[in-house]
């Protein structure tokens, strides 16, 4: 360009300016302080400077005052955006640039914040700013409770990281409940190390507490985890009670005080009492102060006494006391356990005892002592009473009461001697069986002049007269169940007197009497397990009725044997064989009298029989017996003539049993070929019995006079 376009230039440039000066002059109005044309400042916010959890710096600046002077500056906060000059903190006038700090915030909290400028135009603002202030804790860890005692316990924290903000307090916050706060109890740290620990101090014993570290700065308080102790006895500890040595009346005990606990050991020793639940209440030996062992000797004890005892420590939190150990005492008389009594039967009681200990000296008698009495809880009985003496020492011994009395309440007890005195066994009481048990009856009903059988351990009674008529009814009785049942009736109508003979499964029925007396040949044998009658070929002798008869087996056959018996018009002697496998009849030697009734019973090859009437008014008291084939007979006895009439009888072991029309039972001892009168059955039982066999007893029954069925047992009828 050349120098006129240059001067042109520079002419049309100043006119510019003078023409915008001269409109802008023009167009301000009047203000205070006579400013013409101004604005409001222009401002920057420059940077955040930095942030914590509760400070903020923030710098900015003034860049334009536009006509008017900057009368402030600052920084303007809030929690909203955008913020004003509500919350402000001021940084002088003027132009250029400036730093506040503001103070005060919430951690972990968002603010928004910007420079400000102020001038007589009014307020300007610069960009606005985003701050989320930090959390303003640190992190601090809970180390494990130690040096725990009844009382106290030490424990502290690491603070692992401080936070930006500075520390005020540290220490330890605990507490019964979980999750203790400053709000508990507190101890706090007299340290500023990262690292610090607390005593914690009036504790109760045997108590569980909870504590944790905490660290408190101006933003808040943080904690540790929550850590547990229980807090100890504060007692003594002490070592089991061993027992050295026990004698008589004394015993040597030991035990040990290990530490004393929380406070010193004042006194210790041995508590001992014949319940188990063992105190210093109870009687007690004092054996000094402190730890460290001790012994004692107790004295004055019971023989034969079991005591309890346990060692025991005392110091102002109380008395620690060791394990329960029991031990009992010797014996000065001898021990005597487990007095017997077993086996009550055939008029004999099997007894006994344990002599376990002999005590101070050597046993010198034992036994059993007795007595009889109505009232068992207070008759003891002693060696005063009745004895039966053992050879004396110790151990088991056993023996038998004999000729017991029944019915009676027999008292029994173990006994044993030394030169200190005599112990006694535990007191036993029974009562002996009954001689006669009354059965059950068969409906009340009469039945006399029925034939009698046992087979397969029941009784069978067939026909009979119920008053004016014959029967011809079958009736079992079961002695287990103590029950009757009807079975098939006798197939040919009514009977009386019958006779019968059974083996184990089959009895066999003759004779008697057809309504109104007339005798018959009649003979028939009763399958029983079948419950089936089979007729048999008659009778090849002279028709009759109350003849008897028994069984008796030789090698595989089995005979049966009817002696005597009525006729219309005689009383016979006839003996009678009947082969029970060829099913014949056989004719043997007479019987040396004539009679029907009384007893014809077997006992291995020998044959008893006698003792029946030989007329409606007299009757022999002369028993025989034939053993063998049967061919002979001899006088074997004579019964007492007090006895009555015979009606039956059984065999139980080697004695032979009968029962009169009088009610009374004579025994016949056949070893030693002796009589003895029995007891008395009671009540309406005269004439016409049946005595039957069931399960090695014997059975009474279904007389002339009553239905009853009576159990007896022999051996307590004494």
């Amino acid at each position: 360009m050349d120098t006129t376009s240059k001067l042109y230039t520079r002419l049309f440039l100043s006119f510019l300016i003078g023409l915008f000066i001269f409109q802008s002059c023009m167009d301000d109005p009047s203000i205070p302080g006579e400013i013409f044309n101004a604005r409001t400042p222009e401002v920057e916010t420059s940077s955040v400077e930095s942030y914590s959890a509760t400070t903020i710096t923030v710098s900015g600046a003034v860049l334009q005052a536009n006509g008017a002077e900057v009368t402030e500056k600052g920084i303007c906060w809030g929690t909203s955006s955008p913020v004003s000059a509500v919350n402000k903190v001021p940084a002088g006038n003027g132009l250029g640039s400036f730093t506040a700090e503001v103070k005060g915030l919430s951690a972990n909290k968002t603010y928004y914040l910007r420079a400000y400028a102020i001038n007589a135009k009014g307020t300007a603002y610069g960009q606005e700013r985003t701050v989320v202030t930090t959390e303003g804790l640190g992190v601090v860890a809970t180390l494990f409770p130690d040096q725990i005692n009844a009382t106290s316990a030490v424990s502290g924290g690491i603070i692992e990281v401080k936070g930006p903000e500075e520390i005020v307090s540290r220490g330890l916050c605990y507490g019964t409940e979980p999750n203790p706060t400053i709000e508990n109890s507190v101890v706090e740290s007299i340290t500023n190390t990262d690292s610090f620990s607390c005593k914690l101090t009036s504790l109760k014993p045997l108590t569980k507490y909870y504590v944790r570290a905490f660290v408190t700065n101006i933003v808040g308080t943080y904690y540790g985890s929550s850590e547990t102790f229980v807090t100890t006895s504060g007692k003594p500890s002490i070592a089991p009670l061993k027992l050295l040595q026990v004698r008589m009346f004394e015993a040597d005990l030991e035990s040990e005080v290990i530490s004393e606990g929380d406070a010193t050991v004042t006194a210790r020793g041995i508590c001992f009492s014949e319940s188990a639940s063992v105190s210093v209440n109870n009687d007690s030996v004092f054996v000094g102060t402190g730890i460290g062992k001790f012994s004692a000797t107790i004295k004055n004890l019971k023989t034969n006494t079991t005591y309890y005892a346990r060692s025991f420590a005392v110091n102002s939190f109380g008395i620690q006391y060791s394990n329960t150990i029991q031990f009992t005492t010797q014996n000065a008389l001898p021990i005597v356990e487990n007095t017997i009594v077993a086996d009550i039967k055939d008029g004999k009681a099997k007894v006994g005892g344990t002599v376990v200990d002999m005590g101070y000296s050597e046993v010198i008698a034992r036994g059993i002592c007795w007595s009889l009495s109505n009232d068992p809880i207070s008759n003891d009985p002693t060696i005063q009473d009745n004895v039966l003496n053992f050879t004396p020492g110790i151990g088991v011994f056993t023996g038998y009461l004999e000729k017991l009395i029944p019915e009676k309440i027999y008292n029994v007890r173990a006994f044993a001697t030394n030169s200190i005195g005599t112990s006694y066994g535990s007191k036993v009481t029974f009562t002996t069986p009954k001689a006669f048990t009354v059965m059950a009856d068969f409906e009340n009903t009469l039945l006399s002049g029925a034939a009698a059988f046992s087979a397969l351990n029941r009784a069978y009674f067939v026909g009979g007269d119920e008053g004016r008529l014959y029967t011809n009814n079958v009736l079992e009785f079961d002695p287990i169940s103590n029950f009757w049942r009807p079975r098939l009736d006798y197939p040919l109508g009514g009977r009386k007197f019958m006779t019968a003979f059974s083996t184990d499964q089959t009895a066999y029925l003759l004779g008697g009497l057809v309504n109104p007396g007339v005798p018959t040949t009649e003979f028939y044998k009763f399958k029983v397990i079948l419950n089936e009658w089979v007729a048999l070929p008659p009778f090849p002798g002279t028709a009759r009725w109350s003849a008897k008869a028994t069984v008796q087996s030789t090698g595989a056959v089995t005979y049966g044997y009817v002696i005597g018996g009525r006729t219309t018009n005689a009383i016979l002697n006839e003996v009678w064989r009947y082969n029970t496998i060829q099913e014949e009849w056989l004719q043997i030697e007479n019987f040396p009298i004539s009679q029907y009734g009384g007893i014809v019973l077997s006992k291995n090859d020998t044959i008893f029989a006698g003792l029946g009437q030989t007329s409606e008014s007299t009757s022999t008291k002369t028993l025989w017996i034939s053993s063998g084939d049967i061919s002979t007979w001899k006088e074997e006895t004579e019964i007492p003539k007090l006895a009555g009439t015979i009606s039956s009888g059984a065999i139980l072991n080697d004695c032979l049993y009968v029962i009169d029309s009088n009610n009374r039972i004579w025994e016949y001892n056949i070893k030693q070929k002796v009589w003895t009168l029995k007891n008395t059955l009671e009540g309406p039982l005269n004439g016409g019995h049946s005595m039957l066999m069931l399960n090695s007893s014997i059975y009474i029954g279904m007389s002339f006079y009553s239905p009853l069925m009576i159990k007896y047992d022999p051996a307590w009828d004494n």
